[in-house]
């Protein structure tokens, strides 16, 4: 009988309605967008949160800028320290290693982008992929290299074999290279840094987190883009490498002296040196920022949504305190009858939920949804849940209020 009267007030009241159904779901975007901004700021932070939470610093080395440029034949960390003893003061790193290839097998005129990261940062990180699989996914093999690369116009894709000829010390080493995925076109990667990148590179400005992490577009690159696993890499032998991007921690119990002496050290080997606590400050600087902009304005639409049931409920309860005392004469239960306008709002809910699953839907159909930072996941559900719960039990305050100043009774008496 409640679900009955309740539908009906749906109908009765439909104007109204519309307008409660349209607010929550523009509620549920505005708390989808909020979290997934926040999501984004974080995301990346997420990935080295490990390493950050240290004290360290982050560099960018290139071919030019000294003798430690170049970092040959470095495959593990322990290799690196080996090139000068500032290097003894470091604990960890994490990099974007520059792969050097012989230009004779290069797949452009424009030649290629040549990148490798060792386990645990493929591990760590997975780009947007347009086809196939990240190379975590991929099960190794002996003497079998795998890689993923752009978008191309060559009309390589998942399961071609290329041939590529990787420098190492001992000459070229020519290669079958299995590709097992594409990367979307904008996908983001940590710590490349070719000189198209590097003219746009706004680290130096901000110093946030995000900004390590450079997008590919083949119109800004000209040539396609290889990203390998360093370890599958190192089957082969010696090869010369250099460290694009990298993040470095210090070792443990170090004093504030010998921590500025490394800084300082690493500074003449690197360009775009940054410490962590900059890194850090600057990232959650950011989410701050989003937050501030961010909450006013679902706290808005949930105040203004919350106003408008109260309004609803109020109103619907007033003119239905008839049909309630002539329910009560049936044999219904006096409170009962304010759980009918709770029926009516949470058909409002689910009406919302579906409009905004059918507007996700279209935008992810559509693809205009994976060019955006907007995503539905677990906490974005739960977000949306919690607002649901939050709307019917406002729908109750006025309907219990109204009903529970008012006898029966007295309903009859004036009619």
């Amino acid at each position: 009988m409640i679900v009955k009267y309740g539908i009906k007030n749906f109908v009765k009241d439909i104007g109204f309605n519309i307008f409660i159904i349209a607010l929550v779901a523009l509620t549920f975007a505005a708390c989808i967008f909020a979290s997934s901004s926040v999501y984004q700021k974080l995301k990346y932070y997420n990935v080295f949160s490990d390493i950050l939470e240290d004290d360290g610093c982050y560099g960018v080395t290139s071919r030019q800028n000294s003798e430690y440029g170049r970092f040959f034949l470095t495959f593990e960390f322990e290799d690196v320290k080996t090139l000068s003893p500032v290097f003894d003061n470091l604990s960890d790193a994490y990099a974007c290693y520059n792969v050097l290839d012989s230009s004779e097998y290069r797949l452009t005129p424009n030649g290629d982008y040549s990148y490798a990261y060792r386990d645990d940062m493929i591990y760590k990180y997975e780009p947007m992929m347009q086809q196939g699989k990240w190379l975590s996914q991929v099960k190794k093999e002996d003497g079998v290299i795998h890689a993923v690369i752009s978008p191309n116009d060559l009309g390589i894709g998942v399961g071609d074999i290329i041939t590529q000829g990787f420098s190492t010390a001992e000459g070229t080493v020519v290669k079958e290279v299995e590709i097992v995925g594409v990367f979307r076109e904008g996908a983001k990667f940590f710590g490349i840094h070719p000189e198209r990148a590097l003219q746009e590179d706004d680290f130096n400005a901000t110093h946030r987190i995000d900004e390590l992490f450079h997008n590919y577009y083949q119109k800004l690159y000209e040539a396609p883009m290889l990203v390998y696993d360093l370890d599958e890499l190192q089957q082969i032998g010696s090869i010369e490498t250099i460290y694009s991007g990298i993040l470095m921690s210090y070792k443990d119990g170090l004093s504030d002296e010998q921590k500025e002496h490394t800084y300082s050290q690493i500074v003449d080997m690197t360009k775009n040196i940054v410490p962590f606590s900059d890194i850090r400050s600057a990232t959650l600087a950011e989410v701050r920022k989003q937050l501030i902009i961010l909450v006013p304005v679902v706290l808005g639409l949930l105040l203004l949504t919350m106003i408008s049931v109260l309004s609803l409920t109020a109103i619907s309860t007033h003119k239905q305190l008839k049909n309630y005392g002539v329910l009560y004469l049936c044999g219904g239960r006096w409170r009962q009858c304010a759980l009918i306008n709770s029926v009516t709002v949470f058909i409002d809910v689910v009406f919302s939920a579906m409009l905004a699953y059918i507007a996700m839907t279209a935008l992810s159909l559509s693809g205009k949804l994976q060019t955006t930072i907007v995503r539905f996941t677990k906490a974005e559900f739960l977000i949306c849940l919690a607002v649901a719960v939050f709307v019917m039990l406002v729908s109750l305050i006025m309907p219990f209020a109204i009903i529970g100043k008012t006898q029966p009774k007295d309903i009859l008496k004036e009619e």
